[in-house]
């Protein structure tokens, strides 16, 4: 299961990664076209929204893979024993809840983006993937956490100082 996790964490990265360097790339061209020839590039701020909804979504995955950012543990690290662990489990199960509910939200969106084929007003690009990424990003997100449950009991107590 760890070798299905570390290939699906580079492809996320790799297509993160993608989307940030051309984000950042969209914009500085933008910039210089509109300072030095008062020329800008048409759907700019399109471009830049999905693509940062791109590499944003992925950002979570990734996170959730490395057990960071994802939830906040100030209340469980004040608690101990079987307290603690059913804090944990509790908030895990939320998670879940709230991975599933976007997750199935951004599949009958993409759908029915496909269905519509829905483009962007200015670039005409189609959102549909953009939706879809979305979804398969958190559905990861769902799978990662689940597998992460087994390490609840196991996982090591924070000290405030480390928040």
């Amino acid at each position: 299961m760890d070798k299905i996790f570390r290939i699906v964490q580079k492809l996320v990265q790799g297509v993160s990664a993608v989307f940030f360097i051309a984000t950042i790339a969209v914009i500085t061209l933008n910039v210089i076209l509109r300072s030095t020839i008062n020329a800008p590039i048409r759907g700019v701020y399109e471009m830049t929204g999905l693509f940062t909804a791109t590499f944003g979504s992925a950002a979570i995955v990734i996170c959730a893979m490395k057990d960071s950012h994802i939830s906040v543990d100030i209340l469980t690290s004040r608690v101990k024993g079987l307290s603690k662990v059913s804090l944990a489990y509790f908030a895990r199960i939320v998670d879940l809840i709230y991975y599933g509910t976007i997750s199935f939200c951004a599949v009958a969106l993409g759908y029915s983006k496909i269905l519509t084929r829905e483009v962007s007003d200015m670039m005409k690009i189609p959102v549909a993937p953009f939706r879809l990424w979305l979804a398969f990003c958190f559905f990861v997100t769902i799978f990662v956490r689940i597998y992460q449950m087994r390490d609840i009991r196991e996982k090591p107590v924070r000290k405030e100082t480390d928040i």
